[in-house]
């Protein structure tokens, strides 16, 4: 950030002037000034000793020029000692250095503050250290003085940056001066900070998701985002929470932050499942972001709520498939996706090619074939069937072509016989078959014996 370079010599009556070029050409900073005449020069040293400096001012010398790197020193031995020839003149750096690295860059809204921690360490004891300010608006340095910095040590200060409500977007140049008693009275050690000043755009954030909803199903919240009727894109949100209450009337939270996807320019879908234990549910979305486009922080907020219906037989539910663990289901209020674990779905009844389904949440019907039975295997005349809900056994009561009629505990059902395993032949099918027959006609002529019996005794 600043230097100095010193030069130490032995003799007490020696004197070196330094003189510190800036790379444009421009002195910079000297020690000449106790010149008398024709070559004769009196003693003095900014120490009052046997040593001397001189600062290289690091700031540019005009606005359209880049900080240097390159400084040139000239010294002038003005009087010499005499007592030891030659004389040794050793000279050092001493750095003075700021983190965070200059120049700071800054971003800060317009109607509010931005703070940032300046951390100073030196190589060169400095005095009477003072901080002041040019900038376009207010900005406090807190301390902005100290009486000591000794040489190795250390100094915090914080700056802060104001920046009114009505001050335009744009890049404004902040210049915090640092002046020890040890730089010359019309310099100073520059500390640049280039502050950038946002608008704040309101966005319209519009939300849809419907009105009802049931427990456990998966929904999905629509965000539009638009300023002054534009679309636009934001990189992210700053919050998509779901609140919900439960019976209890205590509300909880969960955070839908990683669940956004867009959609199109402006257009994101959030997917989230309803708890299962939610009375009422509500989303609350916030931007605020900033678009590069409009070199501006977007900033809005909506709600959407929706009721939680606890009933899904109100709403004349069919169940029309089964997608992996989703349940896509027809309702009065359209089509619904629930996850079949929250639903603790059990199969009630079946009667023909219609299954009753018990839920958590109420009662729905469903075919046969939405819910994917088929016969998995035949052992004698019993039958194993399975669904995407459950298992269950039956017993084969008919076969005609290849639809078995099978009768189980919760009613009885008709299924193709293809559907059965290719480990499971023809031939024993037809021996199955037979079976049945079998038994169907010893019971015709036992029936008839005894009809022939009763007429007999009937005569007699």
């Amino acid at each position: 950030m600043a230097a100095f370079v010193s030069a130490d010599w032995a003799g007490n009556m020696t004197d070196i002037d330094m003189f510190s070029i800036h790379p444009n050409g421009i002195f910079v900073d000297g020690t000449g000034e106790y010149w008398i005449e024709d070559g004769k020069f009196s003693w003095n040293t900014r120490t009052d000793s046997t040593e001397e400096y001189v600062m290289l001012y690091t700031g540019s010398i005009t606005e359209s020029q880049q900080i240097p790197n390159v400084h040139t020193v000239l010294m002038h031995n003005v009087l010499f000692d005499g007592t030891v020839f030659p004389e040794n003149v050793s000279c050092k750096v001493k750095v003075v250095n700021i983190e965070p690295t200059l120049p700071v860059e800054t971003t800060v809204l317009a109607g509010e503050s931005q703070s940032l921690m300046f951390n100073l360490t030196t190589g060169m004891k400095l005095t009477n250290v003072h901080l002041s300010t040019i900038a376009p608006f207010p900005v406090e340095i807190e301390p902005n003085s100290v009486t000591e910095i000794p040489a190795m040590g250390f100094w915090s200060f914080e700056v802060t940056v104001s920046v009114p409500s009505e001050t335009p977007s744009g890049t404004y140049s902040v210049d915090v001066l640092l002046t020890p008693d040890e730089v010359p009275s019309d310099s100073h050690i520059p500390l640049p900070i280039s502050v950038n000043v946002l608008t704040v755009k309101m966005t319209d954030v519009k939300l849809d998701i419907g009105k009802v909803h049931f427990p456990g199903e998966l929904a999905q919240l629509h965000i539009l985002l638009a300023h002054e009727g534009t679309l636009i894109n934001v990189t992210d949100f700053d919050q998509v929470t779901l609140w919900y209450k439960k019976v209890d009337g205590t509300y909880h939270s969960v955070n839908l932050n990683a669940s956004i996807e867009p959609i199109d320019l402006g257009f994101y879908g959030v997917s989230f499942e309803v708890p299962v234990e939610a009375v009422s549910c509500a989303l609350v979305v916030g931007v605020e972001t900033y678009v590069e486009e409009m070199n501006a922080v977007c900033k809005g907020v909506s709600m959407v709520s929706f009721d939680v219906s606890s009933l899904l037989s109100s709403w004349n539910a069919w169940l029309e498939a089964v997608v992996e663990d989703v349940a896509v289901i027809r309702t009065d209020v359209g089509i619904v996706r629930l996850n079949l674990s929250s639903l603790n779905a059990t199969i009630v009844t079946l009667q023909e090619n219609i299954a009753t389904i018990d839920t958590e949440i109420g009662v729905m019907n469903s075919t046969l074939e939405a819910i994917g039975l088929k016969i998995t295997s035949i052992e004698g005349s019993t039958a194993r069937i399975e669904t995407t809900l459950t298992s269950l056994n039956g017993t084969i009561v008919n076969i005609e072509g290849n639809v078995a009629t099978v009768e189980t505990e919760i009613g009885t059902v008709k299924a193709k016989v293809e559907a059965v395993p290719s480990g499971v032949s023809g031939i024993w099918l037809a021996v199955a078959f037979s079976l049945i027959s079998l038994v169907a006609s010893v019971w015709v002529v036992i029936l008839l014996s005894l009809k022939k019996q009763a007429r007999k005794q009937s005569k007699e």
